[in-house]
């Protein structure tokens, strides 16, 4: 029982140390979700600068496509060994221990940069609503019992926050998956 105890606690520090360890890592990966995505964008239909079936290397910032398939993680050679493609400058930054505890900690480390960047893109959404927030208030006030044209015009302003969001949610999900698809 010690020892299971002892086991699980040598894990879980590991654990902590890497992420902990990564934690820069994973803050630059968040700001780079939307600048990578709006370049994909901008040059898919250039084949001189991002030509077809090309991988752009996975570090932060970096648009290279001249990369090369990368061990960054699990057992070489078994079912569990993960390759990603990075240009020479680069290497993997993630900590690799050649087994499977590899993987949770890249999934860990791509939940949190997930989670860093929809927190990024909440606060740049409630910057710019924040004008029609204030207005929305300003005509709810003005018109207490919402019958009047304060009112619907407040209902208006209230429909196009939902959209907004909604908008900026499935852009979010968009650069994300433009992001784990290239």
């Amino acid at each position: 029982m010690v020892l299971s105890v002892g086991a699980f606690l040598v894990m879980l520090g590991l654990f902590v140390w890497a992420i902990g360890s990564s934690l820069y890592q994973v803050g630059r990966q968040s700001l780079d979700v939307w600048p990578r995505a709006a370049w994909m964008v901008q040059h898919f239909a250039d084949p001189d600068v991002f030509p077809p079936k090309a991988e752009i290397c996975a570090a932060p910032f970096c648009r290279s496509v001249d990369t090369q398939p990368t061990i960054v993680g699990g057992n070489p050679g078994h079912r569990s060994q993960t390759k990603m493609y990075f240009c020479r400058e680069h290497p993997p930054l993630l900590p690799s221990y050649s087994s499977r505890f590899d993987d949770l900690l890249r999934f860990t480390y791509w939940v949190l940069a997930m989670a860093l960047s929809f927190i990024e893109t909440v606060v740049v959404v409630l910057i710019l609503c924040s004008p029609l927030m204030l207005l929305r208030s300003w005509l709810v006030r003005r018109d207490a019992g919402l019958d009047g044209m304060a009112g619907k015009l407040g209902k208006v302003v209230e429909m196009i926050q939902t959209w907004f969001a909604c908008l900026t949610f499935i852009a979010w999900l968009a650069a994300w998956i433009m992001f784990a698809w290239w």
